[in-house]
């Protein structure tokens, strides 16, 4: 009777270990996909602040070759642009 009560015990112990680490894996689970949205959210700004300062970088250098072939732009927005790009303008 003892055989079969400590054999039942190591039985119950035996599931308990199984269920506790089942709860571990699944609180891992659950933290992994926390930090996955959480990255997510960080790199959409960031994605979008890249993308602003190429659509910028692009418009100064729209903006100073138009200055300097002649255009509409006057000459202190000439002069930033030039100055912006580390270019003297004269």
């Amino acid at each position: 009777m003892k055989v079969v009560s400590n054999v039942l015990n190591l039985i119950k112990e035996k599931a308990e270990r199984k269920r506790e680490s089942l709860k571990f894996n699944l609180d891992m689970e659950q933290l992994k996909e926390k930090n996955k949205a959480a990255i997510a959210k960080l790199e959409k700004p960031k994605n979008n602040i890249l993308k602003n300062q190429r659509i910028d970088e692009k418009m100064m250098l729209y903006k100073f070759d138009a200055c300097r072939y002649g255009s509409i732009f006057h000459d202190d927005t000439m002069q930033e642009l030039a100055f912006m790009k580390g270019v003297l303008c004269g």
